[in-house]
């Protein structure tokens, strides 16, 4: 976050709300999901941009026969985290905003399930942009555990 390490606690049945608002275009976020739970957990960041329709995927276990990326928390050791956007590899996030515009809105929606999910139908371009013939994917029938919702507002600071 602009200012360091920000914990924000998912409410369940709500949304959580996280602004990305600067000045500065040079930005960089990341995001670490912890477990603190008893199960060994299969998390997928899903990135919804209303305002061109498209859907990314900001985070998919990469293999299905893969152990959990977060593993249960164990009677004796603290909680289990995935980094995503910074640590090992991972490209940051970056919010930007286009000339012309103050304000933006995205959904980050983060699903957990207790076994690998393929998820990646989910994904979608911009319909704005999609080429003719391109048929519509339904999603899989699967059982997720939970899932939680971030919506992102960027705003310009002057």
């Amino acid at each position: 976050m602009p200012d360091g390490d920000t914990s924000i606690p998912l409410a369940v049945n709500c949304e959580n709300i996280m602004f990305a608002a600067s000045k500065d275009h040079d930005l960089f976020y990341g995001l670490r999901v912890t477990n603190n739970s008893d199960r060994h957990l299969f998390p997928y960041l899903v990135y919804f941009d209303p305002s061109d329709y498209s859907i990314q995927s900001w985070y998919h276990p990469p293999a299905e026969i893969m152990a959990a990326p977060l593993p249960a928390r164990l009677k004796d050791s603290g909680p289990s985290e995935l980094k995503v956007g910074y640590g090992q590899a991972d490209e940051a996030f970056q919010f930007t905003l286009a000339d012309g515009i103050s304000a933006d809105v995205g959904f980050l929606r983060l699903f957990v399930s207790t076994t690998y999910v393929d998820m990646s139908v989910l994904e979608q371009h911009s319909p704005f942009l999609a080429a003719r013939g391109d048929a519509m994917k339904k999603p899989p029938a699967m059982d997720i555990l939970d899932a939680w919702t971030y919506v992102l507002k960027t705003v310009r600071r002057w």
